[in-house]
């Protein structure tokens, strides 16, 4: 199984310049955010994700190192018009656990992943589910090669959980596994070609039909300057598509890509590239549209979180030179929207879509941190267009 080049990108290449970009002004006025400290923890609190539920409540998970050095799993929850309750671990912190992530399913149940070092050292996928109003299961663990990083999920309507990860070893192949509805976990596949090394952590969404689909960016095992957005899909009768490559860059430029895909099984993909955001989208059985640029500005546009609503409304929020959040929409067959800009310190951050608002969360130090050692987990709301 090779890597594909799309028809898209294959029109885009000039030479060494791989992309077209159709550009839209990006000035607006901009509005303060009230930014809440969420964690304000002792300990070093970093790697956040967040999710929402039927109800309106924000959930978000994030790694803390606690001062005697242990990495745990921790999380607070927001009800709607409510406060953030008191952070709590999720599981005994009897060995490291960290680099989580969430979602929540139709029952309102909530899935964690993180990794887990075994008491050997190694890395493996640690997977756990609360039901409403209940207790955390007893954590089911992943394994491959013992060097398991970066792992993400999704959950479908039927209840089934889909996880995919890198395992840090020889050229940092790209897993997949999925566990049925009160069921177990199938086999991990590798899903990655064994002629590029991963540089992204994969992001994987999952369609009304309950397939799986995945981006991460990528580079040869070789010295090189050239580096690229790979995505596959399992969505041709659950056997995984070889990669293909839907952008390129020449000089490292790529990263942070972000995925969505909409009711009508469209797939829509974001990423950072030289200083830019830009998008792409293609239907299931056709190629890649070729990418465009969702914003042109002079300075340095980073970490696109992007997610569609049941209307099928893109939802796409990104940091200027770290100091703005800029936010966007796109409807079906109509261009992205002037971005609403906020002024907010940031650093990488994650988005969860709520009924009225979306929810970010990001991690950095704080104001009284002069020694910028004590990172907490901070969060900010911006109301729905």
């Amino acid at each position: 199984m090779g890597i594909q080049f799309s028809d898209s990108v294959r029109r885009c290449c000039v030479g060494m310049i791989f992309l077209v970009f159709i550009t839209t002004g990006c000035q607006s006025d901009v509005e303060a955010l009230d930014v809440i400290n969420i964690s304000n923890t002792p300990g070093r609190s970093e790697f956040p994700a967040i999710a929402a539920d039927s109800r309106g409540y924000f959930y978000v998970v994030w790694e803390e190192r606690a001062p005697n050095g242990i990495l745990d799993i921790y999380i607070s929850e927001r009800p709607l018009g409510g406060d953030w309750t008191d952070p709590e671990y999720i599981l005994e912190p009897l060995t490291p656990q960290r680099q989580p992530e969430v979602v929540v399913d139709n029952e309102n149940t909530l899935h964690v992943v993180g990794q887990y070092s075994n008491p050997q050292g190694g890395g493996e996928v640690l997977y756990t589910r609360k039901p409403l109003n209940g207790d955390w299961t007893i954590p089911e663990i992943i394994r491959m090669y013992g060097a398991a990083a970066r792992p993400d999920l999704a959950v479908d309507n039927g209840g089934n959980i889909h996880i995919v990860w890198v395992e840090l070893v020889g050229p940092w192949p790209v897993f997949y596994a999925k566990k049925a509805h009160n069921g177990s976990w199938s086999t991990p596949v590798q899903i990655s070609t064994d002629d590029a090394f991963p540089w992204s952590s994969p992001e994987i969404v999952v369609d009304l039909q309950g397939y799986a689909h995945v981006v991460w960016t990528a580079s040869t095992q070789e010295p090189s300057s050239l580096n690229w957005m790979t995505y596959t899909t399992n969505a041709q009768g659950d056997t995984w598509s070889s990669p293909t490559v839907v952008a390129l860059d020449s000089a490292l430029g790529i990263g942070s890509p972000t995925i969505a895909v909409d009711n009508e099984r469209t797939i829509h993909v974001a990423w950072s590239q030289n200083r830019n955001i830009s998008y792409t989208f293609k239907f299931t059985d056709t190629q890649w549209n070729a990418p465009t640029s969702v914003c042109s500005n002079s300075t340095v546009s980073e970490w696109p979180c992007l997610v569609t609503d049941n209307a099928g409304v893109l939802h796409l929020v990104w940091s200027e030179v770290i100091s703005e959040l800029y936010y966007a929409t796109k409807d079906t067959g109509s261009d992205w929207s002037e971005p609403d800009v906020y002024q907010v310190t940031l650093y990488s951050m994650k988005m969860a879509l709520s009924t009225n608002t979306l929810g970010i969360v990001f991690s950095t130090h704080s104001e009284t941190d002069t020694l910028l050692e004590n990172y907490e987990i901070f969060f900010v709301e911006v109301p729905k267009k």
